[in-house]
């Protein structure tokens, strides 16, 4: 495999795992917005701390200068 098919397999796996997750928090039909939002700011950094580890790069690289 090249590169690049590596790279698109671990992001087709991690957008299933994020699929998932998203379709079990809409079956959570209860939820108050704060704990939506908390739900969606945890899913937010942990694809944060995945494309890390997929890049392997240290954190202050991938965070774009605008919002530091």
């Amino acid at each position: 495999k090249t590169k690049i098919d590596k790279y698109c397999s671990v992001l087709v796996e991690e957008c299933d795992k994020m699929n998932k997750l998203i379709q079990e928090l809409l079956d959570y039909s209860r939820l108050d917005i704060f704990s939506a939002t908390l739900l969606i700011s945890t899913i937010g950094l942990v694809i944060f701390l995945e494309k890390n580890k997929i890049n392997k790069e240290p954190a202050e690289k991938t965070i774009k200068p605008a919002m530091r």
